[in-house]
């Protein structure tokens, strides 16, 4: 099923700019231009097929990229609940059993949080309802020996590609250096000061489950400009940086996001004159 909504899928879930409350003239213009251009709603599998192989064809695919993006807004939860009341009929959706998980509901009066609950990519999960992201952490087995090796482990579940969680990775990054300058084997068991010192540090990291980061950057169709703000610093234990944007709307509302950032515990000791550099 889902290799003929490919192509559906990655048109819909690149619009920035998608359906509000409030639609002008000039977007009902557009949303109908769209909507005849693929016959929704789709009535069944061929119907998949058809749009399946429309999107295939590079010309067709701009087409419909410009014609989406002057539909104009800024959530993609109303998009993709708009989307639901109108591209797919019921009885299509009922054969493939896309019915909400919360509630019984027909499938044009679902909204995205009914149909997906959480979408989750290893340790980092988006949930719909929200629009923001979660980083889970496993619960760590008791009865592991705590060794170099062991803990390694652990800190490489936590995935964090761009680097949201770089003040709490960066601890048991300089704790890993620790093990390295103390020679500890991989195999070895620990120290019971340094078992301690980790066992608190896990603890603690059952507590990042509780936090949340928007996926919105503030971005709209009003947005004034943007403006980039980077931070750095560095100790001879670890070194960090931080990048962040603002999203201005008006002079007098700005939207402040944390956007990326990189923190590392090398072994090879720096002086700190090359340190603030």
């Amino acid at each position: 099923m889902w290799q003929y909504t490919d192509s559906l899928h990655e048109l819909t879930t690149s619009v920035n700019r998608i359906l509000t409350n409030k639609v002008t003239h000039e977007v009902e213009e557009a949303t109908t231009s769209f909507f005849t251009m693929f016959n929704f709603p789709l009535q069944d599998e061929e119907d998949l097929i058809r749009v399946d192989e429309h999107l295939n064809d590079e010309k067709n695919f701009n087409v419909a990229m410009n014609k989406l993006a002057k539909i104009g807004g800024s959530s993609v939860q109303n998009f993709t609940q708009r989307a639901l009341q109108i591209l797919i009929t019921n009885d299509l959706a009922s054969t493939y059993s896309w019915l909400g998980r919360r509630a019984k509901k027909t499938f044009n009066k679902l909204k995205l949080a009914d149909l997906i609950i959480e979408a989750r990519t290893l340790g980092l999960t988006w949930h719909p309802a929200s629009d923001s992201f979660k980083s889970h952490v496993s619960r760590s087995d008791a009865i592991v020996k705590l060794t170099k090796r062991s803990i390694l482990s652990k800190i490489a579940q936590l995935f964090d590609p761009l680097g949201w969680l770089a003040s709490v990775t960066i601890l048991g990054k300089m704790f890993i250096q620790q093990l390295w300058k103390l020679n500890i084997k991989w195999d070895d068991p620990l120290p019971p000061s340094l078992a301690q010192q980790w066992n608190r540090y896990d603890a603690d990291l059952r507590g990042v489950s509780e936090y949340s980061i928007p996926r919105w950057l503030g971005t709209s169709t009003s947005t004034q400009g943007f403006e980039f703000h980077g931070f750095s610093d560095s100790s001879q234990d670890a070194l960090g940086a931080v990048l962040y944007i603002r999203t201005i709307q008006t002079f007098a509302d700005a939207k402040v996001t944390l956007l990326v950032a990189k923190s590392k515990a090398p072994l090879k000791k720096q002086t700190i004159p090359r340190l603030e550099l």
